[in-house]
């Protein structure tokens, strides 16, 4: 009831007609510890709440965890039945009221709502492979590029930072200049990075404890996008709800 009482208020003080709230997300399993803030994070990036917020040059988005609309709003642009045949309802519902030139807003929930995505591993592979093929488009390309962006910047680098700080404690004794320079700069870099991740997992209501895991769960995502390009350049149907979503169209 608060939830319903806040996002009510807050619906009418924008002057809404879609408001979606993205859910606190559960934190009890291995996988939803380890890789589920980062991948709800990469899909952050991909449609960042300032842009689906934006008032010029929207990029539309929603959660269908909660969607709540403006009833003329929600008949206006034909209800669930004009996405009953496409993979992720809930984007395609607010592409269309977007382009019906209707006020729409996504927000966080902070605690509001709580959700548990997927109960176990298979099922949040294949629920996140069809979020991030829907989401690029079902473009092979962009998610092979995804894929190594995130391991990159989530794996790679980091750990490069770490030897290369190593290096740094190494040439210290050989040259203190250069040595402690490279290991102030690594030092700092890390410092930035692990409070990014703090923050993250603070925003997120994730233990902070599961801030270092990055490492993996950035592989592991890595991993997802990697798989979900193979299946599109393999024309694998997207299979759902028991139904098999064809990846030309992204329709049934």
């Amino acid at each position: 009831p608060g939830c319903i009482a806040a996002e009510l208020a807050l619906m009418r003080d924008r002057r809404l007609e879609l408001l979606s709230l993205l859910s606190t997300l559960t934190h009890d399993t291995w996988f939803e510890r380890v890789v589920q803030t980062t991948t709800a994070l990469e899909l952050m990036r991909r449609f960042a709440l300032t842009l689906a917020n934006a008032e010029r040059d929207r990029r539309a988005f929603a959660n269908g965890q909660f969607l709540l609309f403006k009833r003329e709003a929600y008949e206006a642009i034909g209800g669930h039945a004009a996405v009953k045949d496409v993979v992720l309802e809930d984007v395609n519902l607010a592409r269309l009221v977007d382009a019906g030139k209707r006020r729409l807003g996504v927000f966080m929930a902070d605690g509001l709502l709580h959700c548990r995505m997927y109960a176990d591993w298979a099922q949040f592979r294949r629920g996140w492979k069809r979020i991030f093929t829907e989401s690029a488009k079902r473009k092979a390309r962009r998610l092979s590029l995804w894929s190594w962006q995130i391991r990159l910047l989530g794996t790679l680098f980091p750990l490069w930072t770490l030897v290369a700080l190593a290096f740094g404690v190494v040439l210290v004794g050989q040259d203190p200049l250069r040595g402690g320079s490279m290991v102030g700069l690594c030092v700092v870099a890390l410092l930035v990075w692990a409070g990014a991740l703090v923050r993250i997992c603070m925003t997120a209501h994730a233990p902070l404890w599961t801030a270092p895991l990055h490492f993996a769960g950035a592989w592991l995502t890595a991993d997802l996008l990697a798989e979900a390009a193979r299946d599109v350049r393999a024309q694998t149907p997207t299979r759902w709800g028991g139904r098999d979503y064809d990846l030309r169209s992204g329709k049934v």
